[in-house]
């Protein structure tokens, strides 16, 4: 709003609008505020989505992450005692059931982290290509 500030006219939100989407007003025509808007609107709810992937990427890896410390901290608490056939053969199952989740999480979530990489690499880009 500053740059809109700045200028000499007497519609300020509009002079912002058509700073910060010059790419609408040269497709739709000078007049078209309200597409603008929702071209703006759009632009920050395609935002706040990104936001909400990449949470949920992260949460994903995390939880899965925290699992396998679980049994690892069983394991190593253990370590050097002498414990039972049964008790290493649950933890070894219980490992390869986590193996097994990671897979299918894998499987399931390799598209919308490949989407989440791209979104932030072209983020990166374009803040970069901006900057010079």
């Amino acid at each position: 709003m500053q740059t809109a500030h700045e200028c000499a006219t007497r519609n300020k939100f509009k002079a912002f609008l058509i700073i910060s989407n010059p790419q609408v007003f040269a497709i739709f025509g000078s007049g078209n505020v309200a597409v603008a808007i929702i071209a703006k609107l759009t632009g920050y709810m395609l935002s706040l989505l990104g936001s909400y992937r990449d949470l949920f990427v992260m949460c994903v890896a995390v939880a899965l992450t925290t699992r396998f410390q679980q049994v690892n901290k069983i394991l190593l608490h253990n370590k050097g005692k002498s414990m039972s056939p049964n008790f290493y053969a649950e933890h070894r199952l219980y490992h390869r059931k986590l193996v097994s989740l990671v897979t299918d999480v894998d499987k399931a979530m390799s598209s919308i982290t490949l989407l989440a990489l791209s979104n932030n690499l072209f983020f990166i880009c374009t803040s970069l290509l901006n900057s010079l």
